[in-house]
C-alpha cells in the first residue's frame, strides 16, 4: 500500500485492518495506492492494477489527494463480485470525507460500503445502478434485498447522487426495479416494501410516484447514526396494483 508521508502510523493501521477485513468477507485482495497520476487517472489505477500479483482477484483503490482525483477499478474475476457500479457509488461515498482532508476516514468508509455489496447478487440482493450515457458516472441505485420466498416480498430502497436530483430519476428506476421484481422473467414477487424517515417528504413523493402506496407511520423505526430516532412512513406496491401511469415525468 504505497502511501508516503500521507498518513500517520494509527491512520495506515485503520486503513491496514479494513483491508484485511475486507479481504476475509469478499476473498478478493485489495490494494490501496496514494499519489499522482503519470497520465489520466482510471488509464493509470488499471495499470497499477495490471502490476499486482494476482490482479485477477484485485479490487485496487487509487487515491491522488493533491489533484483530488480517485477510482476504484477490479479485476475480470473480482468484477463478478464487486461490479463497476457498486465500485462507482464507493467512490462517491469517499468524496465526501476526502473534501475535508479525512483519506483515512473516506477509505474506511468506502470499505464498510463495499463489504455488503460484494457478492450481493449471490446473497440473493439485487442491486442496480443508474449511470449517465455519456459519462458512464453513476446517477442513481435502487436494490431489492432481504427477498422472503413464502409470502413472496421484499424490501427496495434508493438513493439519487445530489447533482442527479429534481429529474424524476428515482422514481422511474424504482418503478423499473418494481416492475422486473415482480415478473415471471424477474424475482416474480408479490409484495414489495420500503420505508423512509418522516421528515423526509421527497422521499415520499419518489414513493408515491412510483406507486408504493402509503400504508401507515412506523414510531421511532429509523435511527440516525447519531442515535437519533424518527418516525418512518411504510410504503409498499403489489404485483397487482394499477401501474403508476407516468412514474418519471
Amino acid at each position: 500500500m504505497p502511501a508516503g508521508d500521507a498518513f500517520t502510523p494509527d491512520q495506515l493501521y485503520d486503513i491496514e485492518k479494513a483491508v484485511r477485513h475486507a479481504e476475509e468477507v469478499s476473498g478478493l485482495h485489495f490494494s490501496v495506492y496514494v499519489g499522482g497520476a503519470d497520465s489520466e487517472t482510471r488509464p493509470f489505477a488499471l495499470e497499477l492494477l495490471n502490476e499486482l500479483n494476482d490482479p485477477d482477484h484485485t479490487v485496487l483503490v487509487y487515491v491522488d489527494p493533491a489533484g483530488r482525483r480517485l477510482e476504484i477499478v477490479t479485476g475480470a474475476l473480482a468484477k463478478r463480485q464487486l461490479s463497476d457500479a457498486s465500485a462507482g457509488l464507493a467512490a462517491l461515498t469517499m468524496q465526501t470525507s476526502f473534501a475535508t482532508g479525512d483519506l483515512t476516514g473516506g477509505l474506511v468508509t468506502a470499505k464498510r460500503w463495499l463489504e455488503p455489496r460484494i457478492n450481493g447478487w449471490a446473497r440473493g440482493n439485487a442491486v442496480f445502478a443508474v449511470a449517465d450515457a455519456t459519462t458512464d458516472y453513476v446517477l442513481a441505485t435502487v436494490s431489492v434485498r432481504d427477498v422472503n420466498r413464502v409470502p413472496d416480498q421484499a424490501v427496495v430502497a434508493y438513493w439519487v447522487s445530489p447533482a442527479a436530483r429534481g429529474r424524476g430519476l428515482a422514481a422511474r428506476a424504482l418503478d423499473a426495479a418494481a416492475r422486473w421484481a415482480f415478473a415471471s422473467n424477474g424475482l416474480g414477487l408479490h409484495r414489495l416494501s420500503l420505508d423512509h424517515a418522516l421528515v423526509n417528504e421527497g422521499s415520499c413523493r419518489v414513493a408515491t410516484r412510483a406507486g408504493f402506496q402509503l400504508e401507515g407511520v412506523m414510531r421511532d423505526y429509523y435511527v440516525e447514526v447519531t442515535g437519533e430516532r424518527h418516525d418512518s412512513h411504510l410504503h409498499a406496491r403489489l404485483a397487482t396494483d394499477q401501474l403508476p401511469a407516468t412514474a418519471g415525468s
